[in-house]
């Protein structure tokens, strides 16, 4: 009788977990439409609050606890009811940071952030003691970017008179958490889709040297250079950990495949996404070294490399299989690459042009939701 009470219990707690998750997915949405115009009015903070902790910030977070409860379900633990509180209380207060932060200031950004990430690593680390194989190693990494997320926050919290500014902050965050998460999500997701097994021994590399990177960030600006080189590398050795050099023989045998249409068509979504990934990790890499040797790359030039290239894309690669779960709506999965090759040239359009990031971003969101929404089974379903 008890363990069926329990498992009432846990089973309320997981629709709890998925609500939360969809109110604050749906919540980025806004924020990311609304970072976009506060870049065009000049409001540069508020455009960093919404930007890192509203549209990467509690995105990655909110989608991060729809993927860990899944291995925790019809589990036990006797950790469980406080990983599912976790998971339900973390994406909420990732999405306070932008409004804490534009009420008062980026210490109140910074600890709503450190506090989200501090409660999502538990649920993390209980999901890895229940899962074998790369889901195991999966949430273990992920456990390990929220830890290591909360430390960096907490680091610049106590440093409020050498910690660096707004924007470098913001740039060590999302080499620290978005970044790391990628890597976390898919060190699984990509072997696992093409029937492989990530390279074990290469996989604490690029979370290491991303962490690092953001740590030298902290130390100061004379390091932000380094910091930032540091941080971009690990963009392209994660690449071979998750087996991309195999990307010509994967193709090949997508072409081969027998599978039904539908399954063929999004496997070969899912390697033309981490082509663009390939093509921005090398982008943002170029750029942090370029301003490593001295010559003057604008720091919001590497910031939206790394945001909205690099992790943009992975987001438009996961979003259309991920998203209509969470958010329980049908998919048209009428996948094309377009809204990558939109996306991807948008940071090096705006180093030429700041006015020109916006409308490409939006354009690149209207290409993922052609992708995703169906009018017409929409109204079908009366949603």
């Amino acid at each position: 009788m008890a363990g069926w009470i329990l498992l009432r219990m846990e089973s309320r707690h997981i629709r709890l977990v998925h609500k939360s998750s969809m109110a604050v997915v749906l919540l980025s949405i806004v924020y990311v439409l609304s970072g976009i115009v506060v870049a065009g009015a000049g409001e540069a903070a508020l455009h960093i609050y919404t930007m890192t902790g509203g549209a990467l910030g509690a995105f990655v977070v909110a989608v991060e606890s729809s993927y860990t409860v899944s291995p925790l379900r019809a589990k036990k633990h006797p950790l469980m009811p406080a990983a599912l509180a976790g998971l339900v209380f973390s994406p909420l207060a990732a999405a306070a940071s932008v409004p804490l932060g534009y009420l008062a200031g980026p210490r109140a950004w910074a600890a709503s952030l450190a506090v989200a990430n501090a409660v999502e690593a538990l649920p993390a680390l209980v999901a890895a003691s229940l899962s074998r194989g790369a889901v195991r190693a999966s949430m273990a990494a992920a456990g390990y970017t929220n830890a290591s997320t909360a430390a960096y926050l907490a680091l610049y919290l106590a440093a409020p008179g050498s910690a660096p500014g707004l924007l470098w902050a913001g740039v060590g965050y999302v080499l620290v958490h978005p970044v790391q998460m990628i890597y976390s999500v898919t060190l699984n997701a990509f072997p696992s889709t093409y029937g492989r097994r990530p390279l074990y021994p290469l996989l604490p590399v690029p979370f290491a040297l991303a962490t690092l990177g953001a740590g030298l960030i902290l130390a100061g600006p004379q390091y932000y250079a380094a910091g930032t080189l540091v941080g971009a590398l690990s963009t392209l050795v994660y690449l071979p950990a998750v087996r991309f050099h195999e990307a010509p023989r994967i193709w090949r045998e997508i072409l081969q495949s027998r599978r039904p249409p539908v399954v063929v068509a999004t496997h070969k979504y899912f390697l033309e996404g981490h082509v663009f990934v390939a093509i921005a990790a090398a982008y943002a890499t170029a750029l942090a070294a370029l301003a490593y040797t001295g010559l003057p790359v604008r720091p919001t030039c590497i910031a939206h490399a790394m945001a909205v290239a690099f992790s943009g894309l992975h987001i438009l690669i996961h979003g259309p299989m991920m998203l209509p779960v969470i958010l329980g709506i049908p998919t048209a999965r009428r996948y094309t690459p377009l809204p990558y090759a939109i996306l991807a040239a948008a940071p090096p359009a705006a180093c030429l042009d700041h006015r020109l990031l916006g409308p490409l971003v939006l354009l690149a969101l209207l290409g993922a939701t052609y992708i995703v929404v169906d009018l017409k089974t929409l109204e079908s379903t009366g949603r």
